[in-house]
């Protein structure tokens, strides 16, 4: 479902997006509603608060207002023949930490939540939450544990990895197809 909605949304056609200059007019506006969201590298720290609103498609307009908010919710149409919002990508929740890496300041993803959903129905979520570990060395920061629950409309993932000792690591991923889990990995990884 999530790949149908996609090629509509595109309108994708032998390698052709004949949406493009629509998609480029709505992120163009979007941009100049939210500002630019650019992460160079892990040494740049991304500062959710900055980007929180709701921003809303206006056809009559078309562009995006904004509305305030402690969370950042982008409403908007999947087609341009469209003149209601069916689509909404919102990211709830979202923290970071300060870690050394190489004596130098290094931030990492600790929360995550994201939704997109079309008509109502949810085509694709991450609910991320990690812990790492703190050197007053300044090595680079090890996770002791990560989760990743994600959804690709109407598959499911579930990663995690688990530190048991310094040097050994426990990776797992599952695939839930349309809910069938199968558990596809477990792998205990060494670190040198």
């Amino acid at each position: 479902m999530l790949a149908q909605a996609l090629f509509q949304f595109f309108n994708l056609s032998n390698g052709t997006a004949a949406n493009q200059a629509w998609i480029d007019q709505m992120t163009s506006s979007l941009k100049t509603e939210m500002g630019t969201i650019v992460i160079n590298n892990f040494y740049d720290k991304f500062d959710y608060s900055i980007f929180w609103g709701s921003y809303t498609w206006n056809y009559s307009l078309q562009k995006f207002d904004k509305l305030t908010s402690n969370k950042i919710t982008i409403t908007f149409p999947s087609a341009p023949n469209l003149t209601t919002n069916n689509s909404v990508v919102e990211m709830s929740d979202f923290t970071d930490g300060t870690y050394l890496a190489n004596a130098k300041t290094v931030y990492l993803p600790k929360t995550i939540k994201a939704t997109a959903t079309k008509d109502g129905v949810l085509m694709a979520s991450i609910d991320f939450t990690a812990s790492y570990s703190t050197s007053s060395t300044g090595n680079f920061p090890t996770p002791l544990s990560v989760v990743a629950n994600v959804y690709f409309n109407p598959h499911s993932y579930k990663f995690t990895i688990s530190q048991f000792s310094t040097t050994q690591f426990k990776v797992t991923a599952d695939y839930y197809p349309e809910q069938d889990a199968v558990h596809l990995s477990t792998q205990p990884l060494h670190s040198k």
